[in-house]
């Protein structure tokens, strides 16, 4: 990708704020920890679920689903397209966190700033900037969970999607946005068979 310098600063991209991404992502991490079997998992939903209320969206839920005895929750805020609003858009990132190995272990301590937060943060973020602004396409923002013990929380959203009958163009989803150990500021790309949206340049 070309340098940030090279991008035109009149574009939606230019109202993303750096102090509002670092602030979602310590808020995320003052959690302590949101593993899927911690109670603070919970305040991190319903800390999300206010954000996206504050922002003005009114269609906001919490879908939820049963695995190995629990209940856990997927966070939806959906913006509806003004020209074609069969056709969706996801924007998500898994919001629960894990450690392997670590003390005190992650029923007490899994912050999960990269893992996902950071992934979590561009699906807030991208709601908070996009909030006034009217899109052609239904967006839905969802932060989903479960990922780590085995990719649930996306698997019952896609489930339900496609229940549902809904027209899913797209789903981006985000995942350690911030990782870069060695410092080469590279993005990397993937999809499935369906490139379109992953070639738009």
């Amino acid at each position: 990708l070309s340098a940030l310098e090279d991008f035109p600063s009149d574009t939606i991209a230019d109202l993303v704020d750096p102090d509002s991404v670092y602030y979602f992502d310590t808020r995320l991490e003052d959690f302590q920890t949101r593993y899927i079997w911690s109670d603070s998992i919970d305040a991190a939903r319903d800390w999300m679920v206010q954000k996206f209320l504050d922002w003005g969206y009114t269609d906001v839920t919490t879908p939820s689903f049963e695995w190995n005895g629990g209940w856990h929750y997927n966070v939806m805020a959906v913006k509806p397209g003004w020209a074609e609003p069969d056709k969706v858009i996801v924007i998500g990132g898994h919001y629960d966190s894990i450690t392997y190995g670590v003390s005190p272990g992650p029923m007490e301590y899994a912050p999960g700033a990269d893992d996902n937060a950071s992934g979590t943060v561009v699906a807030l973020e991208l709601a908070r900037i996009l909030s006034d602004v009217p899109l052609r396409k239904t967006v839905i923002f969802m932060p989903f969970t479960a990922e780590e013990v085995g990719l649930l929380g996306s698997a019952e959203a896609a489930k339900n999607f496609r229940n549902d009958g809904t027209n899913l163009e797209v789903m981006l989803n985000f995942d350690m946005v911030a990782h870069d150990p060695d410092d080469l500021r590279r993005l990397s790309l993937s999809s499935g068979e369906n490139t379109a949206y992953r070639t738009i340049t």
